[in-house]
């Protein structure tokens, strides 16, 4: 049953794009906006979390090359810490902790900060109307959270103020947040390359309709003159009708059954376009990369297959690996913090 000034966030919140501007970030894609009138109060989302007991845990790393686990994943080497996931941005610390508690509520990933004037504030949910939250836990050591498995935790995020139809969602997240965020903007830079910098994005098209006004794809000979931006890679997907069961094997010089000794897990390769002349449909002729694993699954070998009259729609661009904007070395990370006031001493272990 719902407590008493307690509304369903999808009832409340709606998330709208672009955002109207906060005082300290302004240039956020997307926020909460009230969809009715919140009294002050009112609980206006609640928040179950996700516990982490220690931040390094959000550290990303770099990949071992050529290798990937029986599964087909891939194998990160620990040793080549190239920075701190996204995730962080979205989670909420203590400088005197290790631990991380990320909420996963619907809509509450959508409230922006606002340091002057916020109309939310996150207390922790009261046991009898909470779906996970565990009183006893803000008595336990971060060593006891690391064994609990599933959650057990629970803010509610709730109105400070009266809050209007329309009127965007904001939380505080902390003094702390609101410095770094400032000295972020203070000192950030453009990284080297940067004005070549092309998204992949803008190259895409998904169906036939839209690809006919999309980028024609660049032979390799246009590449050549004109390559595109390095963060750029080229992948086509292959299909396994029966119409394309039989692809060239450059390798080979000969015509193969593509199914004879391709695994059917893998839909895309890398790939270049060869040059031809183009024709109103935009039919390319490409040439497929193939890895070929052994027995462990550690990569031995490319093949390299020519496949004729593929559509526009199955020639999709990538950013290479850690060159998008989440990937950047300046890129802004920082957890949300948890106020002094409701933060349990038995977690401060810094």
């Amino acid at each position: 049953m719902e407590p008493e000034g307690a509304h369903l966030v999808s009832d409340v919140l709606k998330s709208t794009s672009p955002n109207a501007v906060s005082d300290a970030a302004p240039d956020c894609l997307f926020n909460a906006k009230a969809t009715r009138s919140i009294r002050k109060g009112d609980i206006v989302a609640p928040a179950p979390l996700v516990h982490i007991p220690f931040k390094d845990s959000i550290l990303w790393f770099g990949e071992l090359q050529d290798t990937i686990t029986p599964e087909g994943h891939t194998i990160r080497n620990t040793s080549d810490v190239r920075g701190k996931q996204l995730l962080l941005n979205y989670c909420f610390g203590h400088s005197k902790s290790t631990l991380l508690l990320c909420p996963y509520g619907s809509g509450t990933t959508y409230i922006n900060h606002n340091h002057q004037a916020p109309n939310v504030q996150i207390v922790w949910t009261e046991e009898s109307t909470a779906i996970f939250h565990n009183l006893t836990w803000l008595n336990k050591t971060v060593d006891f959270l690391e064994d609990q498995l599933s959650p057990g935790l629970e803010f509610d995020y709730v109105a400070i103020k009266d809050i209007q139809p329309g009127e965007e969602v904001f939380l505080d997240y902390g003094k702390e947040w609101d410095q770094a965020w400032k000295s972020h903007l203070d000192d950030w830079m453009p990284v080297e390359g940067a004005d070549n910098y092309v998204d992949a994005s803008q190259l895409n098209c998904y169906d036939e309709d839209e690809c006919k006004n999309a980028p024609v794809v660049k032979t390799y000979d246009e590449q050549e003159k004109h390559p595109y931006p390095d963060n750029l890679k080229m992948w086509c997907y292959f299909d396994y009708e029966d119409e394309r069961k039989m692809v060239f094997d450059i390798n080979k010089d000969e015509w193969r059954d593509w199914g004879r000794y391709v695994a059917k897990t893998h839909h895309r390769y890398p790939c270049k376009s060869i040059p031809i002349s183009r024709s109103d449909e935009r039919r390319y002729r490409v040439e497929l990369k193939v890895p070929v694993y052994d027995e462990n699954m550690v990569r031995v070998d490319d093949l390299f297959v020519e496949v004729e009259d593929v559509p526009r729609w199955a020639i999709v661009f990538a950013n290479s690996q850690y060159t998008s904007d989440i990937f950047l070395p300046n890129a802004f990370r920082h957890e949300m913090m948890i106020p002094d006031e409701i933060f349990p001493t038995s977690w401060m272990n810094l």
